[in-house]
């Protein structure tokens, strides 16, 4: 089927509700702007809903009116084999989720982050498995989020493709992450920021606060970087398996050299069977 949506329309699911929007492999769903018209439609918000919605075999177009394609607020959701499309900013715009995203194509952006967020904590959990992320070109990061501490539940990024842009990867300040089977490529340094760019990078919170990151990363490929990974302001890595190729200035750099407030260099890596 094909949803029409006016200009200022969208769909909200609050506490209480569910959305479930289940397509096949051959039968998708198209949610979409009406028309004749050129005006953007509001997209989806998830506040406060811990039902179990579901988004599977979707194609979302010009659904980008609130500033992103979908929001999710204390919400429970599954997003399965989904694109967007005729959008130039953030796709998903986080808060506490309890979010799995697989199998999904993410378009290359020239606005914000592709997928940005914070805190997740007690029963909640944030996956990302299978995807591809096309490259953003706006000089922030593919996924920007801060907040998730062991023995808590920790961010999972899992046999993604991650095909470039002019920041980082991945960026993961105060944020504790399990990172395997990725494919990280085309990150190189694009802004006049005083930063670096890096596959993947880690740190305190900017806000403040002692919480540092700490990442496992396995079995990862990354190909054609400046950096593979930043660690800073304390932060430790556990590295196994992984290839590093192609790295066109340090695959692994332990201080933001020429970041501004950056508050000093990272705690260390354990680093077994990788491949320089």
């Amino acid at each position: 089927t094909t949803l029409f949506f006016d200009a200022g329309a969208g769909i909200v699911v609050q506490q209480g509700g569910r959305l479930l929007a289940e397509g096949t492999e051959n039968e998708r769903i198209r949610m979409t702007n009406t028309p004749g018209s050129s005006a953007r439609w509001q997209g989806i918000e998830f506040r406060d809903s811990l039902e179990d919605s579901r988004l599977c075999y979707v194609d979302m177009e010009y659904g980008d009116g609130q500033g992103e394609s979908i929001r999710i607020d204390r919400s429970q959701v599954l997003i399965d084999n989904v694109t967007w499309a005729g959008t130039d900013e953030t796709i998903l715009e986080l808060d506490h989720p309890s979010l799995i995203v697989r199998n999904s194509v993410f378009p290359g952006i020239d606005s914000g982050e592709t997928v940005h967020g914070e805190h997740i904590e007690g029963n909640e959990y944030l996956i990302f498995e299978g995807n591809i992320f096309g490259v953003n070109t706006s000089n922030d990061d593919v996924m920007d989020f801060l907040g998730a501490d062991w023995p808590g539940p920790i961010v999972q990024v899992l046999n993604n493709i991650f095909l470039g842009g002019g920041d980082d990867g991945l960026d993961f300040d105060g944020t504790d992450a399990y990172i395997e089977g990725n494919l990280f490529t085309n990150f190189h340094l694009n802004t006049s920021r005083t930063t670096t760019c890096s596959a993947i990078a880690t740190g305190k919170p900017q806000s403040g606060g002692s919480n540092r990151s700490e990442i496992t990363v396995v079995r990862n490929v990354f190909f054609d970087l400046d950096h593979a990974v930043l660690l800073k302001e304390d932060c430790f890595m556990n590295a196994q398996n992984n290839v590093f190729v192609g790295i066109t200035e340090a695959a692994i750099q332990l201080n933001e050299v020429g970041g501004t407030g950056v508050s000093g260099p990272g705690k260390g890596a354990y680093l077994d069977g990788n491949i320089f």
